[in-house]
Order: structure tokens, then sequence, then C-alpha cells
């Protein structure tokens, strides 16, 4: 039985360029695993350790073929921060992932949230898989079960999972002359809402006939996709760098005028603005009053395609310090303005309008600041009710003050009492011991 020798080395070094000597040897950590192509897709730095990924060839001689035969096994390593191996991982720091592979023409991994995702494609079978492990090398079963995810006639040559728990690939399909880029959702599955069957061909525009290599995915900006490559122009024969730029974001459609929508990142998200999501975001909507945005709600959503707001209102009145919300059809933080000596909050839940917002409001009931779900917050120098987990519609701010009901001597008038009666007994029990 023979073993290659690896391929691939992992270097440190300072922020000024030097290397780190004290990082393996001299610099140098050799892992013992051949990789295809680059080792750089194939290393993961989570918190203070670095997982690495990739085959080890194993030769022995078959003696009913009379002929040596190779098999390619999977692993990953993992590494201390000081090149050593980390003991606690599956078996001495080494996870194997036994496939007996007879080629992998592409393989990668990459982080996935706090897991690890890896794969590898053989072209000659037309067809990739991929798994999720931990951060332990647990698999995850939830993506694709206990095998994984097998994808046939199609064979990946790049994943990069974006944050939002969205999975990009590139590849081939087997009807397609080109590279594709398509979309995984979390647990493996083709995500349908994407080009309907979840990948689209990369097109190049300027040639009627042409052929891309092997493209790499790289996060752009504002749910955007770079991806860098080649393409060959099949009549002239030259190659020519390629980049791609898709902007695969959504957007808020069918919005109210006076209703401004954002995310996390203060984006102005609505159709016809620059700002859009891909996957998991919060959505803040704001009342828009006289050139100003008044906070409204906040909501959490996931976006594989565009938010509908036709059935979305609000509006905010600070004067009389109270807000209405409808149409979120999830639990929503919910804004209302507040005076500094408000100490109430009274919700209506079924409201439709401002109007509707009243101290008369059908079901309504009182909420204050030491109700588990109320915060007080300051936005713009102004302060509001934060309500979180709300399913109700509308809010007003007001101050509850305990009536005067003039018996507030009591308490003294019981004391002086008390003392009284003290002195008595005090003066009883002297003179009935003389």
């Amino acid at each position: 039985m023979g073993r290659n020798i690896s391929i691939s080395f992992v270097t440190r070094y300072f922020n000024n360029g030097i290397i780190d000597t004290s990082f393996g040897i001299d610099g140098y950590l050799d892992p013992y695993l051949g990789n295809i192509d680059s080792a750089v897709p194939n290393l993961v730095h989570y918190q203070d350790s670095v997982y690495i990924y990739g085959i080890d060839f194993t030769y022995f001689w078959d003696p009913e073929l009379r002929r040596w035969i190779n098999y390619n096994d999977l692993f990953i390593n993992k590494y201390l921060m000081d090149s050593t191996l980390d003991t606690s991982f599956d078996l001495d720091g080494i996870l194997e992932i036994p496939n007996h592979l007879r080629q992998a023409d592409y393989l990668g991994m990459s982080q996935l949230n706090d897991r690890l995702l890896i794969w590898y494609s053989i072209i000659g079978e037309m067809n990739s898989h991929a798994f999720v492990y931990d951060m332990d090398g647990v698999l995850d079963e939830n993506f694709g079960g206990e095998n994984g995810v097998t994808v046939e006639n199609l064979y990946f040559t790049d994943m990069k999972p974006i944050p939002g728990e969205v999975i990009f690939f590139t590849g081939y399909p087997s009807e397609f002359t080109n590279e594709a880029l398509g979309q995984l959702n979390i647990d493996g599955s083709f995500n349908t809402n994407f080009y309907d069957v979840g990948y689209t061909e990369l097109s190049a525009l300027g040639y009627s006939s042409f052929y891309s290599h092997k493209s790499t995915i790289h996060e752009g900006a504002d749910g955007g996709i770079l991806i860098a490559g080649s393409i060959t122009d099949n009549e002239s024969g030259y190659s020519y760098p390629a980049l791609w730029n898709y902007l695969f974001s959504y957007q808020a459609v069918n919005v109210k005028d006076y209703i401004n929508v954002f995310n996390s990142n203060n984006n102005n998200i609505e159709v016809g603005e620059d700002g859009g999501i891909l996957g998991n975001d919060t959505v803040s909507i704001y009342y828009e009053y006289n050139g100003s945005n008044i906070p409204l709600a906040e909501f959490e959503n996931y976006f594989s395609e565009d938010l509908d707001f036709s059935n979305i209102d609000g509006a905010s009145d600070q004067e009389n310090k109270k807000s209405i919300i409808a149409g979120i059809d999830k639990p929503h933080s919910f804004y209302i303005p507040k005076n500094d000596n408000d100490n109430k909050l009274r919700i209506c839940p079924k409201a439709q309008n401002l109007n509707e917002v009243n101290e008369n409001c059908q079901g309504s009931y009182i909420l204050d600041a030491s109700s588990s779900n109320v915060n007080i917050v300051e936005i713009n120098g102004l302060s509001y009710w934060r309500v979180n987990n709300l399913t109700d519609t509308g809010g007003q701010s007001f101050n509850l003050e305990l009536p005067d009901t003039g018996l507030a001597f009591i308490p003294y008038f019981l004391f002086g009492i008390s003392l009284c009666i003290l002195f008595i007994i005090k003066y009883i029990i002297h003179y009935t011991l003389i």
C-alpha cells in the first residue's frame, strides 16, 4: 500500500507580511492531504481552529486485476492555532469520510453559519455530492439525510453559502453547454423560486458561441453574487477572463406612498430603490410625515421572492401618541409614540385606523414598562413604546394617575394609635409590678 506526497500547504503570516515561523514547521503546515486545484476554498478558519478539507490518495496492488488501484478518501482535519491537531475532533483530529472514489474532479469546503459544508463532483459520472457537518464533526442529517445530498446530471464547480442560509453553486447541468448558476435551500433541495428549476445558464453578451470554464463564487453587495471565471470563443478559439455580477436580491412591492421600508443595513428595499435582501433579514416599516420617518413596526422575513405590501398599512399620530399597523401576518415589534410622563400603553387588538385607537376600543388591554414584551426606546430624540411579538394592530400611550381619595392620612393615624397603645401597656405593666 502506498500514499502520495501532499501537494498543499498552509502558511500563516503576520499583518506585516512576514511568515509566522512558530506555525507548523518554519511557518508551513503540511496537512498530508492532496487537494484538487487550490487549497484556498478548502480551508475554514472558525474561532480558534482551522479546518482543512481534502483527499488522501491510497494505492494498493489488486492481485485479481494485476495492477495498482488508487482510491481517494475524503478527510477533514482540525488544527488548533498552534498548528497541532485538535484530538477532540472525531478521531485524533481527523474526520475520515470514506468514499473510495476513483476520482474527484472538483471539491470544496465553506462555512455555513456554524457548520461546515463540503462537496465533491465527479465529471465522468455527471453527479455531485454534498454534506454538512457541525464543528465537532457530526453529520447534520437535516441536510439531505444520513447520506447527504446527491445531485444527478449536474456536477458542481463551486459552492458558496451566503448569510441568510442560501447556498449558491456553479456547475454543469447535463442540458447546458455552459456553466450554470444555481441555488440550494438549507436542506439541500433546489430552490425552485430561483429561475423555476433552481439554476440558470451563464451568458456572455456579444458572443453567439462560447464555452465558460470553472468559475468561483464571491459574495457581492446587497445580495449580489460575483462569479469569476473565463470564457472561450468557439469561433476564434481565444479565451478571455470573465466576471459576472448577478443581483439576486428581493424587494418590497406594492408599498403605500406614505410607507417606507428598510432592511437591517438601513437601505430602502422598495422597488425602484437600490436596496434589496437575499435570505433572512429584518424589515423595518416607517410612516412618512412632514419629511420625517416615524417608526411603525419591524419583523423578520426570509426573502426568496419579492415581499408583497398590498395589505400592509399604517400611520402614526405624534400629537395624540398613537399608532396603527395592519396587514402583517406574523408576529412583529410595534412602535407607539410616548410622552415622557406616560406610564401606560393601551393596545386595541383589531383597530384598522387611527380613529379606532381609543379608550373605548373593543378588546383593549393595558401594558406598561413592567410587561415582559415592552421596552421604552429613543429614536431620533423621541421616546417610543416598543411592544415585541405582537399580532395586534393599534396602540396608544397615556398617563394614568392614581386618584387622590383623601385617605393618605390613614397610615399615619394608625401609626399614632399603635404608639398610644404601646405606651398604655407599658404604663400598666410598670404599676402592676410596683
